[in-house]
């Protein structure tokens, strides 16, 4: 009998060996072109800005001090955990450290995906596939954000529910990972839909109520860990309140794919397979991996930022369907084998290394130059910016300097945005809109505002250009020249 199970160990060594080595390669690529990207300070340096405040006071910031436009307003920091987190790194090892870190933090991600496939039972050379798909939807969502750190938690998530285990350690499994998550990103609460889908999954599967214990208990974890924050379970209030609102202002993160886009292009590259998969064999796969997968896919139809979620929604079920149709690979010599991992290592790690350039700056269109003229002016003072750069200016000029807007869309109420909006495109009583906010400043980049403003700024006696680059123009008050007043003729007696 052990002369004839031989060849199969055999086999499955060979098939995990061949698995291990195909996810060398994926988790190599994502190293590669994510810690190879220029760091973003779309939204990283508002967090940065935030994190440091909080290094230096030791409390929460939750009172605005970085607009004169919101100045002084109380607002929910749900987001204070990354906030505290990315100034430790700043501090520690500036922008180009994080990006490194971040790269880092996305390959494991790609290896976690195919690690968590294999336990669910699938053939490690389909979780090798599922950790480049997974890196394939989340290319354009790697930047360092919240939310990158938070996919940890979901794939952590998916990995509670593909192995059978007790309530019990389902519940704390859950709670241990929704903690962490509900101070870094207000996302947990795809973690909680998740785990409904694949409790409906079951019960349709089983007809067995006692098949969706795991599942909520899994959902009530995630339920308990995310209030276990400084505002509670008032963080759930937070979330659903401010879920429509980038709709509602038209951030292109949350419209819909479109054609001829990069993010359209992942999506319905990954509609097709999936419907291809689909009529190929739906019984392949219970309802349990469907229903995630269709899910989500709904979602990831009304909103860009969701293809990211129905990429780790779905690793598993399709890993599981890859799975069935495998053939078993012809092994090669034992020796040849044991020796092709190493030597993958080494390969991909030097090429890592020469391929990761070190950046010595941001995007190409952070105006560094310009908040450089503007640290250097001798007295601090209030910025119109694009929202893009509010958080960088914020970070680099420190807490004497007031911008008008950031990118934290949740905390400006309807009128300071439509207010932000109707200066931008220099409607008319644009100049008057400053004056009442005594702004001295405009750091003006067409590629975000347009040229609307930049041009009538240029035009405008109360604004001098101060300085210019190939990102925009800084434009600083014109100083109002004293008016004569006229002598009092003299009157002879």
């Amino acid at each position: 009998m052990e002369a004839e199970n031989q060849p199969d160990e055999t086999v499955l060594e060979s098939t995990r060996r061949l698995g291990h080595l195909l996810t060398l390669a994926a988790v190599a690529l994502a190293l590669l072109i994510t810690a190879a990207r220029a760091p973003s300070t779309n939204d990283l340096s508002i967090y940065i800005a935030m994190g440091r405040w909080m290094l230096e006071n030791g409390a929460l910031y939750e009172v605005d001090t970085f607009t004169y436009t919101l100045e002084g307003t109380r607002f929910v920091n749900g987001t204070w955990g990354f906030s505290l987190l990315m100034g430790v790194l700043h501090t520690a090892v500036g922008y180009e450290g994080i990006r490194l870190l971040n790269g880092l933090w996305v390959a494991g991600l790609c290896w976690l995906v195919s690690h968590v496939c294999s336990r669910a039972g699938a053939d490690p050379r389909a979780g090798a596939f599922a950790a480049l798909y997974t890196f394939v939807m989340l290319l354009q969502n790697v930047s360092p954000r919240g939310q990158t750190l938070v996919f940890g938690a979901f794939i952590g998530l998916v990995w509670l529910l593909a192995k059978p285990r007790s309530a019990r350690d389902a519940f704390l499994g859950a709670l241990a990972l929704s903690i962490p998550w509900g101070w870094i990103h207000g996302s947990f609460a795809a973690g909680g839909v998740y785990a409904a889908l694949v409790g409906a999954g079951r019960l349709l599967d089983t007809r067995d109520w006692r098949a969706v214990i795991v599942p909520v208990c899994v959902g009530l974890g995630i339920v308990v860990g995310a209030s276990l924050g400084p505002y509670g379970p008032e963080i759930w209030g937070y979330v659903f309140a401010n879920s429509s609102l980038p709709v509602e202002r038209h951030l292109s993160e949350w419209a819909p794919p479109q054609w001829g886009t990069a993010k359209g292009t992942r999506f319905f590259l990954a509609s097709a397979l999936w419907i291809v998969l689909l009529a190929r064999g739906r019984k392949r796969l219970t309802w349990e991996g469907w229903l995630p997968v269709l899910a989500f896919a709904y979602l990831a139809s009304t909103g860009t930022r969701f293809i990211a979620w129905w990429g780790l929604a779905s690793v598993v079920p399709l890993a599981r369907w890859l799975s069935v149709g495998m053939k078993a690979p012809k092994p090669l010599p034992a020796r040849v084998e044991r020796a092709m991992l190493p030597v993958a290592a080494v390969f991909f790690t030097a090429l890592c290394l020469k391929g990761i350039p070190s950046h010595e700056g941001l995007e190409p269109s952070t105006p560094v130059a310009l908040t450089d003229t503007l640290r250097d002016t001798k007295t601090p003072g209030r910025v119109f910016a694009p929202m893009a750069f509010g958080g960088y200016l914020a970070e680099q000029l420190g807490s004497e300097w007031r911008t008008h807007l950031d990118m934290r869309v949740w905390i400006f109420p309807d009128p300071e945005w439509e207010e932000f909006l109707s200066i931008a495109q220099a409607e008319a009583g644009w100049q008057a809109k400053l004056d009442a906010h005594e702004t001295t400043h405009l750091l003006l980049t067409p590629e975000h505002v347009g040229h609307a403003l930049l041009d009538a700024a240029r035009t405008d006696s109360g604004w001098s250009l101060l300085a210019e680059d190939e990102t925009g123009a800084l434009f600083e008050r014109a100083p109002v020249e004293p008016q004569r007043v006229p002598a009092e003729p003299e009157i002879s007696e």
